[in-house]
């Protein structure tokens, strides 16, 4: 990211909408993102995911494509506490920002509006670009497992040296750009920094990773050098670091059974 580009990361414009208001991204138009909310509330071009949790859409933008997420899970507990951190589209896209400003590859937050009522989020939605074109580093595992976890292993010493935790940090969360681009994460409204990140943390966010590459895709031997790599890098102060991380991948019953880790 050159200079310039990282300046005009900083700089947001206010949005005001009937019903909605929010930032955006100065490069993306007013117009456009009237455009992106009216067709995610009526018909987009595609529903990527309509659940319980969240609702996400593929959108015309003037001449591009963009993707508009909207969180819903969450009880009265949970939209007191946005109240206070702000809703979930509003934290993705500064937890977007202030990934590309530091280094580390995010699909761009091109805007944010959100509802409220008496002060608390009601709703809200992020626009981003649209990644869909290029593989997660879940799908790059099953043709180049090599290259996948090196680029997972990359990414994720990028982030914890720049105190990021993502929150869910998956292999499916992940997109490979191209030859010589970031991987670029999505699901950003989890995303935080801390001010020191501690062994507990980090051994949860390898373990997400872990568990999110199945057994038969990605061999131990594979994970095992790709742990080497991290500790080398980033030491653990405890020295059963490598079972805590086997235990925590196991106990999330994800993708990953470990049935050829010793």
């Amino acid at each position: 990211m050159t200079r310039e580009d990282a300046a005009r990361e900083r700089d947001a414009v206010r949005v005001r909408m009937p019903h909605w208001s929010g930032l955006r991204h100065p490069d993306f138009d007013a117009d456009h993102l009237t455009q992106a909310v009216a067709s995610h509330e009526g018909e987009p071009m595609d529903v990527l995911k309509d659940d319980a949790r969240s609702r996400v859409t593929v959108v015309g933008a003037g001449d591009s494509t963009v993707v508009v997420k909207e969180v819903r899970k969450g009880g009265p507990r949970r939209r007191l506490a946005d109240a206070f951190r702000g809703s979930p589209a509003r934290r993705a896209f500064h937890a977007g920002r202030a990934l590309r400003r530091a280094g580390i590859g995010a699909a761009r937050p091109l805007a944010f509006v959100e509802q409220a009522r008496a002060g608390i989020p009601a709703r809200s939605l992020l626009v981003s670009t649209d990644l869909r074109a290029f593989p997660t580093a879940a799908a790059e595992a099953a043709s180049d497992p090599e290259r996948a976890v090196n680029l997972l292993c990359d990414l994720v010493l990028r982030l914890h040296e720049h105190r990021f935790v993502h929150g869910d940090l998956r292999a499916q969360h992940v997109h490979l750009c191209g030859s010589g681009q970031l991987p670029s994460l999505i699901d950003l409204e989890g995303v935080h920094t801390v001010r020191s990140l501690s062994d507990t943390q980090r051994m949860e966010a390898l373990a997400q990773v872990n568990a999110s590459l199945p057994d038969d895709v990605v061999p131990a031997a594979l994970r095992a050098a790709a742990y080497a790599r991290y500790a080398a890098a980033l030491p653990f102060a405890t020295t059963d670091a490598r079972e805590r991380i086997v235990d925590m991948s196991r106990a999330r019953k994800h993708l990953w059974q470990g049935r050829d880790c010793p």
